[in-house]
């Protein structure tokens, strides 16, 4: 039977399809969200327990940490690290956040003129790294009022973990896998514990980083992917578990699902990425629509409210941006994204840092 590692050497996996399934989830959710509906189908399944949008984020997160694990490990130092990292996800999520503010909340407004006269519009793109969504004047009369990107808030927490990679590759964790075990299960438990013996501090609203149970969850997932990385040698792609999977979840529907579903849940996912049986292996040949779909749907889910109706269903809403969307995403990722990404292959004149080096881990560990 196949470890996940030995499906990983030639690359041939369904990540792009993964991702942009995930994206297109996130945005059948925020259709729930943006129509005021309350009745979302996943949501019911569940008995209440998981938002479909909410699930789609915490798999991205996990499949984040898999392969920002794997960047890490291939990468020669950590200034080679976190340029790579940032020319991913800033240029895109700029011209994203220039788009919302300088068209989407202006277009979203009565008034254009307005907007521009409000000195909280340029105070918006003024914060430090461009974290701000909200604009007051914007979408007025949808059932979401004010908000113009309501999915720019993960973005911080995203970059966030890919500081926690770094830190635990330069102190020598990640190359201890029992550590990183420790740490997610650690992580895993601290979650689900802090709601009931520590409500307060599971409420607090950081800058930037949102809820602290939030970041704790999203944390949880990112180091699931992590810990699936670093022990992918061992962990067999193994149809049985992936049953067995799905058939503990399913038994979870009326309760109990976020216990097992970081764990279950995400073999599950990645299981379904190494599927050699799904013919999905070049899903991406024409590009990686997915971070684009993310950035954009929002903004656009607003401006068809606003300029068709804002009592539209969330079926007739999701059918109409979901193409506008892609097309969005498709421009985003031949126009931005594509072209810093060649940057990434770009030597710089910079000293070889060997404490982040390497390839694998050793096999002690």
């Amino acid at each position: 039977m196949a470890s996940f590692a030995e499906l990983d050497r030639d690359r041939n996996n369904n990540f792009d399809f993964l991702r942009l399934a995930l994206s297109v989830a996130v945005i059948f959710s925020h259709c729930y969200l943006l129509t005021g509906s309350t009745a979302e189908p996943f949501n019911r399944l569940v008995n209440g327990q998981a938002l479909l949008g909410w699930t789609a984020v915490n798999f991205f997160f996990a499949i984040s940490g898999y392969l920002i694990t794997s960047s890490w490990l291939r990468c020669k130092g950590s200034v080679d690290y976190l340029r790579r990292r940032v020319l991913r996800i800033h240029p895109g999520f700029i011209v994203a956040v220039f788009f919302c503010f300088l068209i989407a909340a202006p277009l979203g407004a009565d008034h254009a003129v307005e907007y521009f006269h409000r000195p909280t519009a340029y105070l918006s793109l003024l914060l430090p790294v461009f974290y701000s969504s909200t604009v007051a004047v914007s979408f007025p009369h949808n059932p979401l009022p004010g908000v113009v990107n309501g999915s720019l808030w993960t973005i911080p927490c995203e970059f966030l973990m890919y500081l926690l990679v770094m830190l635990l590759g330069l102190i020598g964790v990640v190359r201890r896998r029992w550590l990183v075990l420790g740490l997610f299960i650690a992580v895993l438990i601290g979650h689900r514990s802090l709601g009931r013996f520590a409500p307060p501090l599971a409420a607090m609203h950081l800058p930037y980083f949102g809820f602290v149970h939030v970041l704790l969850r999203l944390s949880t997932y990112f180091l699931a992917g992590m810990t699936l990385r670093v022990f992918h040698d061992r962990i067999p792609h193994s149809l049985v578990l992936f049953i067995a999977s799905l058939l503990v979840l399913l038994a979870c529907q009326r309760r109990g699902l976020d216990n097992f579903l970081p764990v279950l849940g995400v073999y599950a996912l990645f299981h379904v990425a190494y599927s050699r049986k799904l013919p999905l292996q070049h899903f991406g040949r024409f590009g990686d629509f997915s971070y684009g779909s993310y950035l954009y749907a929002f903004p656009i889910q607003q401006l068809i409210l606003k300029f068709i109706s804002p009592s539209l269903s969330p079926m007739k809403l999701f059918v109409l941006a979901t193409p506008l969307t892609l097309l969005a995403a498709f421009a985003s990722w031949h126009l931005v994204e594509k072209r810093f990404l060649t940057l990434k292959h770009t030597r710089l004149a910079l000293p070889e840092q060997p404490s982040a080096a390497g390839s694998a881990l050793p096999a002690s560990n």
